[in-house]
Protein backbone atom coordinates (compact mmCIF):
# COMPACT_ATOMS: atom_id res chain seq x y z
CA UNK A 1 0.00 0.00 0.00
CA UNK A 2 1.13 3.54 -1.06
CA UNK A 3 2.15 5.72 1.88
CA UNK A 4 0.74 9.37 2.23
CA UNK A 5 2.90 11.81 1.28
CA UNK A 6 4.66 13.83 3.88
CA UNK A 7 6.56 17.04 2.56
CA UNK A 8 9.47 18.89 5.37
CA UNK A 9 10.02 22.53 5.07
CA UNK A 10 13.37 22.90 6.58
CA UNK A 11 15.38 26.45 7.53
CA UNK A 12 18.63 25.94 8.09
CA UNK A 13 19.50 29.24 9.03
CA UNK A 14 17.00 28.80 12.23
CA UNK A 15 18.74 29.57 15.49
CA UNK A 16 18.14 25.84 16.90
CA UNK A 17 18.62 23.75 13.32
CA UNK A 18 20.93 21.17 13.11
CA UNK A 19 21.46 19.15 9.90
CA UNK A 20 21.85 15.76 11.99
CA UNK A 21 18.56 16.29 13.70
CA UNK A 22 16.98 17.19 10.07
CA UNK A 23 18.45 13.63 8.71
CA UNK A 24 17.07 12.15 11.92
CA UNK A 25 13.39 13.60 11.38
CA UNK A 26 13.44 12.59 7.73
CA UNK A 27 14.47 8.83 9.28
CA UNK A 28 11.49 8.81 11.49
CA UNK A 29 9.05 10.07 9.48
CA UNK A 30 10.13 7.63 6.72
CA UNK A 31 8.61 4.66 8.32
CA UNK A 32 4.86 5.86 7.77
CA UNK A 33 4.87 8.38 4.96
CA UNK A 34 6.52 8.68 1.57
CA UNK A 35 8.95 11.74 2.58
CA UNK A 36 10.11 14.61 0.23
CA UNK A 37 12.19 17.50 1.04
CA UNK A 38 12.44 21.10 0.27
CA UNK A 39 14.90 24.14 1.82
CA UNK A 40 12.76 26.93 0.10
CA UNK A 41 15.24 29.91 -0.37
CA UNK A 42 12.45 32.45 0.99
CA UNK A 43 9.42 33.14 2.69
CA UNK A 44 7.23 32.90 -0.58
CA UNK A 45 9.19 29.88 -1.82
CA UNK A 46 8.19 28.03 1.36
CA UNK A 47 4.34 28.89 0.79
CA UNK A 48 4.45 28.67 -2.89
CA UNK A 49 5.65 24.54 -1.94
CA UNK A 50 3.55 24.05 0.34
CA UNK A 51 0.96 24.59 -1.36
CA UNK A 52 1.98 22.86 -4.39
CA UNK A 53 2.17 20.15 -1.91
CA UNK A 54 -1.58 20.45 -0.78
CA UNK A 55 -2.45 20.22 -4.76
CA UNK A 56 -0.77 16.96 -4.93
CA UNK A 57 -2.75 15.79 -1.96
CA UNK A 58 -0.54 15.41 0.73
CA UNK A 59 -1.22 14.54 4.03
CA UNK A 60 1.03 16.75 5.58
CA UNK A 61 3.66 19.92 5.20
CA UNK A 62 6.19 19.46 8.40
CA UNK A 63 7.82 22.81 8.66
CA UNK A 64 10.95 22.95 10.42
CA UNK A 65 12.30 25.61 11.99
CA UNK A 66 11.09 28.80 13.95
CA UNK A 67 7.68 30.87 13.94
CA UNK A 68 8.43 32.41 10.79
CA UNK A 69 8.85 28.93 8.91
CA UNK A 70 5.64 27.42 10.34
CA UNK A 71 3.57 30.61 9.33
CA UNK A 72 4.77 30.92 5.73
CA UNK A 73 3.89 26.98 5.31
CA UNK A 74 1.00 27.22 6.86
CA UNK A 75 -0.26 30.06 4.30
CA UNK A 76 0.44 27.37 1.75
CA UNK A 77 -2.14 24.67 3.33
CA UNK A 78 -4.80 26.29 5.35
CA UNK A 79 -7.98 26.26 3.49
CA UNK A 80 -6.76 22.36 2.42
CA UNK A 81 -6.87 18.68 3.91
CA UNK A 82 -3.50 18.84 4.21
CA UNK A 83 -2.29 19.36 7.85
CA UNK A 84 0.75 21.16 9.06
CA UNK A 85 2.98 19.14 11.33
CA UNK A 86 5.51 21.27 13.18
CA UNK A 87 8.90 20.61 14.36
CA UNK A 88 10.40 23.19 16.40
CA UNK A 89 13.99 24.43 15.48
CA UNK A 90 13.72 28.35 16.01
CA UNK A 91 14.40 31.29 18.00
CA UNK A 92 10.87 31.47 19.64
CA UNK A 93 8.60 28.28 18.84
CA UNK A 94 5.18 30.12 20.15
CA UNK A 95 3.33 28.35 18.33
CA UNK A 96 4.23 24.72 18.99
CA UNK A 97 4.83 25.35 22.59
CA UNK A 98 1.02 26.86 23.18
CA UNK A 99 -0.12 23.83 21.86
CA UNK A 100 2.35 21.64 23.88
CA UNK A 101 4.14 19.63 21.19
CA UNK A 102 7.22 18.75 22.11
CA UNK A 103 10.23 21.00 21.62
CA UNK A 104 13.22 18.45 20.81
CA UNK A 105 13.47 17.26 17.36
CA UNK A 106 13.48 13.67 17.51
CA UNK A 107 10.58 13.30 19.89
CA UNK A 108 8.42 16.11 17.52
CA UNK A 109 8.94 14.04 14.64
CA UNK A 110 8.22 10.83 16.24
CA UNK A 111 4.74 12.62 17.67
CA UNK A 112 4.02 13.07 14.00
CA UNK A 113 3.57 9.82 13.41
CA UNK A 114 0.91 9.43 15.85
CA UNK A 115 -0.79 12.97 15.74
CA UNK A 116 -4.22 13.85 14.94
CA UNK A 117 -4.73 16.44 11.97
CA UNK A 118 -7.13 19.03 14.49
CA UNK A 119 -8.71 22.06 13.01
CA UNK A 120 -7.57 25.36 15.02
CA UNK A 121 -8.90 28.77 14.72
CA UNK A 122 -6.77 31.56 12.78
CA UNK A 123 -7.34 35.24 12.31
CA UNK A 124 -7.91 35.74 8.27
CA UNK A 125 -6.27 39.02 7.90
CA UNK A 126 -7.62 40.73 4.68
CA UNK A 127 -5.09 43.98 4.09
CA UNK A 128 -6.29 46.66 1.27
CA UNK A 129 -2.96 48.89 0.06
CA UNK A 130 -3.03 51.97 -1.12
CA UNK A 131 -3.12 50.90 -4.79
CA UNK A 132 -6.42 49.52 -3.16
CA UNK A 133 -5.39 46.12 -3.80
CA UNK A 134 -6.38 43.42 -1.44
CA UNK A 135 -4.23 40.47 0.43
CA UNK A 136 -5.42 38.09 2.70
CA UNK A 137 -3.40 36.58 5.15
CA UNK A 138 -3.41 34.11 8.14
CA UNK A 139 -2.18 34.55 11.65
CA UNK A 140 -1.69 31.60 13.75
CA UNK A 141 -1.72 32.97 16.88
CA UNK A 142 -1.58 36.60 16.64
CA UNK A 143 -1.15 39.93 14.75
CA UNK A 144 -0.70 43.33 15.11
CA UNK A 145 -0.85 47.04 13.48
CA UNK A 146 1.06 50.11 14.39
CA UNK A 147 3.15 49.28 17.44
CA UNK A 148 3.80 45.57 17.44
CA UNK A 149 4.49 45.09 14.07
CA UNK A 150 7.06 48.27 14.74
CA UNK A 151 8.48 46.12 17.40
CA UNK A 152 8.81 43.26 14.63
CA UNK A 153 10.29 45.95 11.83
CA UNK A 154 12.95 46.78 13.85
CA UNK A 155 13.62 43.32 15.41
CA UNK A 156 14.15 41.98 12.00
CA UNK A 157 16.72 44.56 10.91
CA UNK A 158 19.23 42.85 12.91
CA UNK A 159 18.95 39.35 12.01
CA UNK A 160 22.43 38.31 13.37
CA UNK A 161 20.93 39.80 17.12
CA UNK A 162 17.48 38.38 16.60
CA UNK A 163 19.11 34.78 16.09
CA UNK A 164 21.88 35.05 18.97
CA UNK A 165 19.83 36.86 22.14
CA UNK A 166 16.21 35.82 20.90
CA UNK A 167 13.50 37.41 23.97
CA UNK A 168 16.21 40.11 24.34
CA UNK A 169 16.62 41.59 21.47
CA UNK A 170 12.51 41.21 20.97
CA UNK A 171 12.73 43.48 24.26
CA UNK A 172 15.11 45.77 23.28
CA UNK A 173 13.35 45.77 19.55
CA UNK A 174 10.48 46.56 21.83
CA UNK A 175 12.17 49.88 23.82
CA UNK A 176 13.08 51.10 20.60
CA UNK A 177 9.59 51.02 19.15
CA UNK A 178 8.19 53.14 22.54
CA UNK A 179 10.53 55.50 21.80
CA UNK A 180 9.57 55.78 17.98
CA UNK A 181 5.60 55.74 19.18
CA UNK A 182 5.80 58.64 21.81
CA UNK A 183 4.41 61.53 20.19
CA UNK A 184 2.48 59.61 17.63
CA UNK A 185 -1.28 60.40 17.25
CA UNK A 186 -4.24 58.15 17.31
CA UNK A 187 -4.08 56.96 13.83
CA UNK A 188 -5.77 53.40 13.40
CA UNK A 189 -9.88 53.08 14.11
CA UNK A 190 -10.82 50.05 14.91
CA UNK A 191 -14.84 48.89 14.56
CA UNK A 192 -16.07 45.80 16.57
CA UNK A 193 -19.46 44.49 18.07
CA UNK A 194 -21.18 47.97 17.04
CA UNK A 195 -17.99 49.99 18.71
CA UNK A 196 -14.97 52.00 17.33
CA UNK A 197 -11.92 52.36 19.18
CA UNK A 198 -9.01 54.56 18.58
CA UNK A 199 -5.59 54.20 19.26
CA UNK A 200 -1.83 54.01 17.82
CA UNK A 201 -1.65 49.91 18.01
CA UNK A 202 -3.96 47.38 17.61
CA UNK A 203 -3.09 43.75 19.34
CA UNK A 204 -5.08 40.46 18.64
CA UNK A 205 -4.81 37.28 19.36
CA UNK A 206 -6.23 34.04 18.88
CA UNK A 207 -5.64 30.80 21.64
CA UNK A 208 -3.84 31.01 24.42
CA UNK A 209 -1.64 33.91 25.58
CA UNK A 210 1.64 33.80 23.73
CA UNK A 211 5.02 35.34 24.05
CA UNK A 212 8.36 36.12 22.52
CA UNK A 213 9.57 36.71 26.32
CA UNK A 214 10.38 33.53 27.92
CA UNK A 215 8.15 33.30 30.59
CA UNK A 216 6.39 36.24 30.30
CA UNK A 217 2.88 35.22 28.32
CA UNK A 218 1.34 38.64 26.37
CA UNK A 219 -2.02 38.52 27.56
CA UNK A 220 -5.81 40.76 26.91
CA UNK A 221 -6.97 38.72 30.04
CA UNK A 222 -8.44 36.01 31.77
CA UNK A 223 -10.45 35.44 28.08
CA UNK A 224 -11.83 32.01 26.94
CA UNK A 225 -9.51 30.00 24.76
CA UNK A 226 -9.14 29.95 21.31
CA UNK A 227 -11.51 32.83 20.94
CA UNK A 228 -10.13 36.16 18.89
CA UNK A 229 -9.47 38.99 21.69
CA UNK A 230 -8.68 42.35 19.99
CA UNK A 231 -6.57 45.44 21.99
CA UNK A 232 -6.25 48.90 21.60
CA UNK A 233 -3.47 50.81 22.20
CA UNK A 234 -4.92 54.49 22.92
CA UNK A 235 -1.54 56.60 23.26
CA UNK A 236 2.06 55.57 24.06
CA UNK A 237 3.59 59.16 25.76
CA UNK A 238 6.19 58.25 28.61
CA UNK A 239 3.82 58.37 31.34
CA UNK A 240 1.50 55.79 29.56
CA UNK A 241 4.74 53.00 29.57
CA UNK A 242 4.72 52.32 33.33
CA UNK A 243 1.57 50.77 33.39
CA UNK A 244 1.32 49.01 29.70
CA UNK A 245 4.49 47.61 30.96
CA UNK A 246 3.27 46.49 34.42
CA UNK A 247 0.48 45.18 32.82
CA UNK A 248 2.37 42.85 30.10
CA UNK A 249 4.99 41.91 33.19
CA UNK A 250 1.73 40.21 35.21
CA UNK A 251 0.71 39.07 31.91
CA UNK A 252 -2.88 40.95 31.98
CA UNK A 253 -1.71 44.38 29.48
CA UNK A 254 -5.50 44.57 28.90
CA UNK A 255 -6.00 45.79 32.08
CA UNK A 256 -4.21 48.37 31.97
CA UNK A 257 -5.73 51.83 31.86
CA UNK A 258 -4.00 53.28 28.32
CA UNK A 259 -5.45 50.21 26.83
CA UNK A 260 -9.03 48.85 25.96
CA UNK A 261 -9.82 45.51 25.25
CA UNK A 262 -12.91 43.95 23.21
CA UNK A 263 -12.85 39.66 23.73
CA UNK A 264 -14.70 36.69 21.15
CA UNK A 265 -15.01 38.89 18.49
CA UNK A 266 -15.96 37.41 15.31
CA UNK A 267 -14.77 40.34 12.68
CA UNK A 268 -13.19 43.37 13.45
CA UNK A 269 -12.10 46.53 11.02
CA UNK A 270 -9.44 48.67 10.60
CA UNK A 271 -9.36 52.10 9.26
CA UNK A 272 -6.09 53.35 9.06
CA UNK A 273 -5.10 57.82 8.79
CA UNK A 274 -2.40 56.76 6.88
CA UNK A 275 -0.53 53.65 5.37
CA UNK A 276 -0.08 51.49 8.85
CA UNK A 277 2.53 48.72 9.22
CA UNK A 278 1.51 45.38 10.38
CA UNK A 279 2.32 41.77 11.36
CA UNK A 280 1.14 38.10 11.81
CA UNK A 281 3.17 35.62 14.26
CA UNK A 282 6.61 37.88 14.05
CA UNK A 283 6.15 38.24 10.53
CA UNK A 284 5.89 41.79 8.27
CA UNK A 285 3.48 41.55 6.26
CA UNK A 286 4.05 44.93 4.67
CA UNK A 287 1.71 48.40 4.83
CA UNK A 288 -1.71 48.81 4.58
CA UNK A 289 -4.87 51.45 4.59
CA UNK A 290 -7.52 49.34 6.11
CA UNK A 291 -7.53 45.51 7.10
CA UNK A 292 -10.49 43.43 8.01
CA UNK A 293 -9.65 40.44 10.81
CA UNK A 294 -11.91 37.74 10.69
CA UNK A 295 -11.93 34.88 13.22
CA UNK A 296 -11.92 31.10 11.18
CA UNK A 297 -11.97 27.70 13.47
CA UNK A 298 -11.65 25.21 10.22
CA UNK A 299 -9.47 26.53 8.31
CA UNK A 300 -6.12 25.37 9.31
CA UNK A 301 -5.77 21.63 10.02
CA UNK A 302 -2.25 20.48 12.67
CA UNK A 303 -0.68 17.43 13.36
CA UNK A 304 -1.46 17.62 17.45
Amino acid sequence: MTKPLVLIIANPAASGFRSDDFRQAVRILSDDFEVETQWPGSPAENTEVSRAAALRGAYAVVAMGGDGVVHHAAQGVVGTETALGIISAGTTNVLSRMLKLPQRSKAAASHLKKAVPTPVPTIRLALTNEAGTVVTHHALFAAGIGFDAKVVDIAEKDPWRKKAFGSGHYLASTLGALRAFRKIKPNIAATANSTTLEGVAALMQVHDPYTYFGRFPLSLGDVPENAFHLGIIKKLPARAIPSIAWGAFRSKIGESKHVSVLHDLSTADFDCAATNIIQADGELLGHATAVTARHVSTDLKILI
